[in-house]
């Protein structure tokens, strides 16, 4: 069994949480009129199907592919100039050289995380990249589909995988599937208090020494 390290991606990878829970109160207002918006409350760690059905059970009648219309409109933006998590590049090379395999597992749509990793250097050394949005086969977080379903890719086991996630509903995903769940306050919106997490880090550098550990892990 190898050792992994999974990524969410969105305020793990890429420093974009702050940008886009400003953006969606626009989005959300644009979409489901100001009413509406005001009462979908914090959205962070939801996936876009979620929101909308919250949406719905507050009273729209606008269907869903008007919100996927929208948020592709400003992906494009925040994925292209969002900054690249600082230290995220030399961790992944770090991690490869250590011998642990990678890979990502979010509620995004996999164009847009491709065009945060076309940015990434080392991006190449992930193994797996699961778009939670694009498999109607795996339920999202905080069901433990998306984090299973990348062990099995990647070879590894719950007790030879840890996570990093920056939201409650990825926490709770990552430790139903049995992981070390890190949580990662480094590019938290202000405010933000991180709950069920086996340890939180300020920095995502610090997750190499962590991974020392994980290198000494006998596996079969």
């Amino acid at each position: 069994m190898n050792k992994a390290c999974i990524f969410d991606f969105d305020g793990v990878m890429i420093d974009n949480e702050k940008y886009w829970e400003r953006e969606k109160l626009n989005i959300f207002s644009e979409i489901y009129g100001a009413d509406i918006a005001s009462k979908l409350d914090k959205t962070l760690g939801a996936n876009m199907d979620a929101i909308h059905a919250r949406a719905v059970s507050l009273g729209s009648k606008v269907p869903v592919e008007k919100m996927y219309e929208a948020g592709d409109r400003h992906a494009k933006i925040v994925y292209t100039q969002s900054p690249i998590t600082e230290g995220l590049d030399e961790l992944l090379a770090k991690l490869d050289v250590m011998g642990i395999v990678m890979g990502v597992v979010s509620a995004s749509p996999k164009w847009w995380i491709d065009l945060a990793l076309a940015r990434i250097p080392h991006a190449g050394v992930l193994k797996t990249i699961i778009s939670l949005h694009d498999r109607a086969d795996l339920a999202h977080k905080p069901a433990p589909d998306g984090y299973r379903e990348a062990m099995n890719a990647l070879g590894s086991t719950p007790e030879t995988t840890m996570v990093i996630e920056d939201s409650n509903m990825g926490i709770a995903s990552a430790k139903a599937a049995g992981a070390y769940t890190i949580g990662l306050r480094q590019n938290a919106v202000d405010g933000y208090s991180m709950e069920g997490a086996d340890t939180y880090i300020d920095t995502i550098s610090q997750v190499a020494q962590i991974a020392l550990s994980f290198r000494n892990i006998k596996t079969n």
